[in-house]
């Protein structure tokens, strides 16, 4: 089985016991349980914000490059809002890179993990049609 390239993604609190350090031994942790994984690159930061726009679009350089297989997040909040989630695993996946969240149990290796993002993209994309036909007969009242 060939090795996999393996890129770390996460926001960190610098309050309380969650420091930077923590968090690369959890991605350690988590990624060394694979033999067949190969970490890259861990993107940590932390700030105002628990999405940092500058690491997304250099991880998201990286997929479109095919210079990894699989994104590993702490976090699938630390990806921002729900739209943002969805650009970017579509992205992902398009680019058949896999996405894995070790705190949220989503994880797109596995054939249900795909099924069920799939399914939850539907819904996102229903929910966002009934609110703008809604908000569109309300306006043309």
């Amino acid at each position: 089985m060939e090795n996999k390239k393996v890129i770390a993604y996460g926001y960190f609190s610098d309050l309380g016991i969650s420091t930077r350090e923590n968090a690369e031994e959890h991605f350690k942790d988590y990624i060394s349980k694979n033999k067949n994984w190969n970490l890259k690159e861990i993107y940590l930061h932390t700030g105002s914000k628990q999405r940092n726009d500058e690491m997304i679009r250099k991880i998201e350089s990286k997929i479109e490059n095919k210079e990894v297989d699989i994104i590993v997040l702490l976090k699938l909040k630390h990806l921002g809002k729900e739209k943002d989630f969805y650009n970017f695993v579509d992205k992902a996946l398009a680019n058949n890179v896999d996405v894995i969240s070790i705190t949220d149990g989503f994880n797109t290796l596995e054939s249900y993990g795909k099924t069920k993002y799939y399914i939850m993209r539907t819904m996102f994309e229903e929910r966002k049609k009934i609110i703008r036909d809604r908000n569109k007969k309300t306006l043309d009242r």
